[in-house]
């Protein structure tokens, strides 16, 4: 079994992207200018695997208030994702705030429905109880 061609550089590792000096993206004196202008910029990595952070305005973004805006927010997102108008990051986080969305509407609603049948069960209980005493025996 082979070992595959490493960077030159001293423990860098890297087996992709080698230039002819056998050296990858960052620590090939060809393109250091754009490491290092990509580093400025707050890029985590140059060459290909650059992170690409694409988000948009909050006034792009579609209201979230019900289960209906979920729905819609949700194709949206896919919509986006799919054209390259968000990163794939960004649509996973917007995808788990629907979701946490939908799940907190959807606890909200249960407790709702929770206390208005234990409203019932108590005037049940009440009636039913006052009922027994009200008749004799």
């Amino acid at each position: 079994m082979t070992t595959p061609t490493t960077c030159a550089q001293a423990g860098c590792g890297t087996t992709f992207g080698l230039d002819e000096d056998r050296r990858c993206r960052n620590h090939s004196e060809r393109h250091r200018a754009a490491a290092q202008e990509a580093r400025a910029k707050g890029g985590a990595v140059t060459g290909g695997r650059a992170l690409k952070i694409r988000t948009v305005p909050l006034d792009q973004v579609p209201p979230l208030t019900s289960m209906d805006d979920a729905v819609s927010a949700s194709a949206w997102v896919f919509r986006m994702a799919a054209s390259g108008g968000l990163d794939p990051s960004s649509a996973r986080e917007a995808n788990r705030a629907i979701t946490t969305f939908v799940h907190s509407t959807d606890k909200a609603d249960l407790l709702k429905r929770l206390k208005t049948l234990e409203q019932k069960v108590r005037a049940y209980e009440t009636q039913t109880t006052t009922g027994d005493r009200a008749q004799p025996r």
